[in-house]
C-alpha cells in the first residue's frame, strides 16, 4: 500500500510540474508569479509527504497536536477531553474516510462548476458563502467578513498588482450597466 501511495504522489508531483512550472513559461514575467507561488509550496509538501511515506519516523515527527503544546496536561485531563469530544481517540473507519473524501471532492467540484459558469469574481464569493454557512456552520457575519477579506485579496493581488483578468464565466449577463461573462471556453 505504501508503494502505491508513493507512486500516486510522484504522479501528482509530475502533474504539478507540468501544469504549473512548464505552463508558467508561456506567461508574462509578472504573471509567472501566480503559478509559482502555488506550485513551489505544494511541491515542497508533496516531496515531504513522499519522504514521510519512505520513512514513517520522519512523518511521526510532523504529527503534532495542540495537546503537545499544552504546558501541564495529565492523562486524566486527556481522558476528560476525549469524553466530551474535544479529542477523538477512536480510529476512523474506511467508510467514514471515503465519505469525508467524497464530501471534500464534491465541494471542490462545486467550486469549479460555479466558477466556470459565473466566473471567478462571482463564483468565489458564492462558493465561500455557501461553504462557510452550510459546511462550516460559521455564523453569517463572520462568513461575510471572511468572504470580503478574501475577495479584497483576490482583487488586489491578482487584478490590481499582477494585472490579470480573471475568468468571467460562460453565462452572459447583460443588464444595462452590468455586462459580465459570455466568454468562450478557454483552450486547454
Amino acid at each position: 500500500m505504501r508503494n502505491a501511495a508513493i507512486i500516486f504522489e510522484l504522479v501528482l508531483l509530475a502533474m504539478l510540474g507540468y501544469i504549473f512550472f512548464i505552463s508558467a513559461a508561456d506567461l508574462l514575467p509578472r504573471q509567472r508569479l501566480v503559478p509559482l507561488i502555488i506550485a513551489i509550496p505544494t511541491a515542497a509538501m508533496l516531496i515531504l509527504t513522499i519522504f514521510g511515506e519512505i520513512s514513517p519516523r520522519l512523518m511521526r515527527q510532523f504529527n503534532v497536536s495542540i495537546i503537545d503544546f499544552m504546558p501541564s496536561i495529565d492523562s486524566e485531563e486527556i481522558a476528560r477531553m476525549e469524553a466530551v469530544g474535544v479529542i477523538d481517540s477512536a480510529p476512523v473507519s474506511l467508510a467514514t474516510e471515503l465519505r469525508q473524501i467524497a464530501v471534500v471532492l464534491s465541494w471542490m467540484w462545486g467550486f469549479f462548476v460555479v466558477a466556470f459558469i459565473f466566473g471567478l469574481l462571482i463564483g468565489i464569493p458564492l462558493f465561500l458563502i455557501s461553504f462557510f454557512l452550510i459546511y462550516s456552520k460559521l455564523i453569517w457575519w463572520k462568513t461575510l467578513l471572511v468572504t470580503v477579506i478574501i475577495m479584497l485579496v483576490v482583487w488586489g493581488a491578482f487584478m490590481q498588482i499582477l494585472g490579470l483578468q480573471l475568468w468571467s464565466g460562460i453565462l452572459e449577463v447583460d443588464i444595462g450597466f452590468l455586462s459580465w461573462g459570455g466568454e468562450f471556453i478557454p483552450p486547454i
